[in-house]
């Protein structure tokens, strides 16, 4: 993992040049996120400061900001104060008072209910426990990452478990899990898997030594050699996700309306994908033990 700063850097340039070329979605939330994130690491070294607000301008000559978010921004780059502390929760207000994107409709009037659980929290349990009923569904399942990786090694903010039968979307924020509760996370997970197949899309690492390859089942596809991204996916069938808080803080004190509705609808969408397949018969191309395979080979030809 590079550098706080190195990192807001990169991912800021790589998103915002995406963005332009109409390839990426990218929002004013995540922006605050990654750059407060930085900011609460120390001031930023002037040179990346000045690469990222060049960046930026880019990206708020499409969007418009407000100007109180601009100088937000600005403030969050440039300042050599030490004490970080005013000027990220200054940024953090701003960004608050941005207008939500997203309102699918699949989450309205109690159709799909969304359930967000924290380390404090153990609905999740009782609700993984409901999950275990047999189905001829499988869970679609899909995880949020961190900036960077915890002391003993999990990247992962969140796991999301979406059940069809059941009409619930469940979202474990475990960015704040102790070792117990990861353990405990793991042996529930072990405990569905002997009733419930996983769908995904792509690699999942989290699922490995927790869920036989047997019971996994993969939703994306290749075009030639080039792995296919979800968004593209879904909007061959009709379905429009937005993939605006991809980068955004997954490990923040509380998800965002913004974020609830992404987590929930990746891994909703999945079930659109899924069914599609199921429809023009491409299901052995969701064979997830050739997904590991592929990425083996492709570590052994690293030097």
């Amino acid at each position: 993992m590079s550098p706080p700063h190195e990192y807001v850097d990169q991912q800021i340039r790589k998103f915002v040049k995406k963005f332009l070329n109409d390839e990426k979605d990218f929002d004013l939330t995540t922006a605050s996120d990654l750059v407060k994130y930085g900011s609460s690491k120390g001031p930023y070294p002037r040179f990346r400061a000045q690469r990222i607000w060049g960046s930026l301008g880019r990206f708020f000559e499409r969007v418009h900001p407000s100007a109180e978010f601009r100088d937000a921004i600005h403030v969050n780059l440039f300042s050599a104060r030490i004490d970080r502390r005013e000027i990220t929760e200054l940024l953090g207000d701003v960004a608050s008072h941005i207008p939500p994107k997203l309102n699918y409709p699949h989450f309205r009037n109690g159709r799909i209910r969304i359930i967000t659980c924290n380390e404090k929290e153990l609905e999740w349990i009782d609700i993984l426990s409901d999950f275990r009923k047999p189905s001829s569904h499988p869970i679609y399942f899909d995880t949020e990452g961190l900036y960077s990786k915890r002391r003993f090694g999990c990247d992962i903010a969140a796991l999301t478990f979406y059940d069809v039968d059941q009409k619930k979307v469940l979202i474990i924020r475990i960015n704040r899990f102790n070792c117990q509760d990861y353990r405990q996370v793991q042996a529930e997970i072990r405990g569905l898997a002997i009733t419930r197949t996983f769908a995904v899309f792509g690699l999942e690492p989290f699922l490995h030594n927790l869920v036989d390859i047997k019971k996994i089942y993969n939703c994306q596809r290749m075009f030639g050699e080039c792995q296919r991204s979800l968004k593209d996916m879904c909007a061959e069938i009709g379905l429009m996700v937005y993939k605006g808080q991809t980068m955004s803080n997954w490990g923040r004190n509380h998800l965002r309306h913004d974020q609830k509705q992404y987590a929930a609808m990746d891994a909703v969408a999945l079930r659109y994908l899924h069914k599609d397949q199921i429809k023009r018969g491409d299901l052995l191309n969701g064979n997830y033990s050739d997904l590991l395979e592929e990425e083996e080979d492709d570590e052994g030809e690293w030097p």
